[in-house]
């Protein structure tokens, strides 16, 4: 079973979240590895993304890219922006109530 398989098995798992709760879409403009984990350190996609996947924010999701120039995020609706500069390889944190600018980080 690879990550990303193992990863999507737990993310089936949790289940889909509530009708209007909070989350986060993540598109890429060219093939970008990504990992993304929950707050408490739930691995919930490590691979590449070539296209678009929505996550439910829940208690809050972390997200790490190997080219976070190609990574634009939605999140709740917001308008659009990029993940972060091609050199940005840290995580970055993301709460429902105020999403975290790139570069206020943390490790799983």
């Amino acid at each position: 079973l690879s990550s990303s398989s193992a990863a999507s098995d737990v993310y089936k798992r949790q289940g889909p979240p509530p009708v209007g709760a909070p989350s986060i879409s993540l598109r890429t403009t060219g093939p970008s590895w990504l990992e993304v984990r929950s707050t408490d350190g739930v691995l919930l996609f490590s691979g590449e993304l070539n296209g678009q996947r929505n996550f439910p924010l829940r208690s809050g999701l972390m997200i790490r890219s190997g080219r976070a120039d190609l990574v634009y995020l939605r999140v709740n609706g917001q308008p659009e922006r990029k993940l972060g500069s091609v050199d940005f390889l840290d995580w970055a944190t993301f709460r429902p109530a105020s999403p975290a600018k790139p570069g206020a980080s943390r490790q799983p």
